[in-house]
C-alpha cells in the first residue's frame, strides 16, 4: 500500500518534507540489491565477449513479488488506474467535441479565418 501512497501528491510532499526518509523506493533502501552484475547466460542476452560480468546489469523487477510490478498490484489499484486512463481518454474526445461547435462564433467574434479558429482544436489534440 505504501507504493501506491508514495506516488500521490501527499506522498511526494511527505517525501520532500522528510528529505526522502519516508516512503523510500527500493533502490533508495539498499543499493547493493540492484547493483549486482549479471551472472548467468541467457539465450537472449548480449552476444559478444563479456569479461567476468562487470558493468553489465540486468534491468528487471526486484523479484516475483515486487509491488512495483503492475502484475502484482491489487485488483482495486488496477481498476483505479484503468478508470483514470479511460477517463482521460474520454475527456480528450469530449473537449474536442465541445470546442468544434464554437468555431463559427470564434470566427465571427475575433474576425479570424477558419484555419486560425481550428488552431485551438489542433493544438489541444496534439
Amino acid at each position: 500500500m505504501t507504493t501506491q501512497f508514495r506516488d500521490t501528491k501527499f506522498g511526494h510532499l511527505a517525501r520532500f518534507l522528510s528529505r526522502n526518509k519516508l516512503f523510500q523506493y527500493p533502490d533508495e533502501i539498499d543499493p547493493s540489491l540492484w547493483k549486482m552484475p549479471l551472472q548467468q547466460n541467457k539465450a537472449s542476452a548480449i552476444t559478444g565477449v563479456v569479461e567476468d560480468g562487470k558493468d553489465i546489469y540486468l534491468v528487471d523487477w526486484y523479484g516475483p513479488d515486487d509491488p512495483e510490478n503492475p502484475q502484482n498490484w491489487p485488483r482495486s489499484w488496477k481498476l483505479l488506474v484503468t478508470f483514470q486512463i479511460c477517463l482521460f481518454n474520454f475527456s480528450v474526445y469530449i473537449a474536442s467535441s465541445i470546442y468544434v461547435p464554437g468555431e463559427p462564433s470564434i470566427i465571427e467574434d475575433f474576425g479570424v479565418s477558419e484555419t486560425v479558429a481550428t488552431l485551438g482544436l489542433s493544438l489541444f489534440t496534439v
